[in-house]
């Protein structure tokens, strides 16, 4: 959600190749409906959970806690067999680089 983050620059993501999902603070049981269609009617099988550094959703959170956040956040996912396949990345915002967590 937050501006600085620009998913399909930060990934090398073609125009149309990627349906995004986003909410404040990447949470992903806010975003499970979402989800759950672009699997069923887009037929997406590959999900990357991104939360980011100086992320307002988690005001002074540092790096520990926004990569347990993801952690949490991907096992919770995998618990509601979401298809395909899940990983969870944090992007630095000050370096705009993205580190993969799980």
């Amino acid at each position: 959600m937050d501006a600085r983050f620009h998913p399909p620059s930060a990934f090398g993501l073609a125009l149309g190749s990627t349906h995004l999902v986003r909410n404040a603070g990447g949470v992903a049981r806010e975003a499970l409906g979402s989800i759950r269609v672009s699997q069923d009617k887009l037929g997406t099988d590959e999900l990357l959970l991104i939360k980011h550094t100086d992320c307002g959703a988690y005001p002074g959170g540092g790096p520990e806690e926004l990569e347990a956040a993801v952690v949490e956040d991907v096992n919770f996912l995998r618990g509601e067999n979401v298809k395909g396949s899940i990983s969870g990345w944090l992007y630095d915002v000050k370096t705009g680089g993205v580190k993969r967590i799980i």
